[in-house]
């Protein structure tokens, strides 16, 4: 928060949308949040630290820093940066097939660790002297402004999400490349 209230006006203002809804699954959630078992979770995953192989493997490259948290944390952190790419469409849909005792029931908390690091990499952003709101991830043409819409509305209701889909019905994730422009 402190970071935060540090912004300008402008940068307070549409960057506090994200914080509110943080605190609000923060809230909804606190029991299931209390009851997450911590591992050892790599963080800074974004697409300059993998490679998807012509047979469809993930290669994870140069992790040099891990938290004690949410083994989600780093899908979140990682859908922060590729949400809507071919990327993240065949990551997560690996996840979701290869890892059910984890996604049962996660696709919101993956949103609202995703949400968590869009709203971090914006505050840096801003601090650098940026727009937070225009500047995209790294290999994402999205936004980090329309990424974070996309995040808020995931967490504001209970209606399904586009990984609820890919675990119900496995064919929705084969080629899953759109783009959510417009937030």
């Amino acid at each position: 928060l402190r970071r935060l209230t540090a912004m300008s006006p402008p940068v307070q203002q549409a960057l506090v949308p994200s914080y509110h809804a943080l605190r609000r699954y923060v809230s909804d959630e606190r029991e299931a949040l209390a009851a997450v078992t911590a591992a050892l979770v790599p963080i800074d995953l974004n697409l300059a630290n993998l490679l998807v192989t012509p047979e469809g493997e993930l290669v994870v490259l140069d992790l040099k820093t891990f938290w004690l948290a949410d083994p989600l944390l780093a899908i979140g952190e990682l859908t922060a940066h590729t949400y809507g790419t071919p990327m993240h469409g065949a990551v997560l849909t690996h996840f979701l097939r290869t890892r059910p005792e984890l996604a049962a029931g996660s696709t919101r908390r993956i949103r609202c660790y995703a949400l968590l690091a869009t709203l971090d990499i914006q505050l840096f952003i801003a601090e650098a002297g940026g727009d937070p709101q225009q500047l995209p991830p790294w290999g994402n043409d999205v936004p980090f402004g329309e990424l974070a819409a996309v995040h808020r509305a995931s967490l504001a209701g209970p209606g399904p999400r586009a990984e609820d889909l890919i675990l119900a019905w496995p064919a929705v994730g084969r080629g899953w490349t759109a783009k959510p422009l417009g937030g």
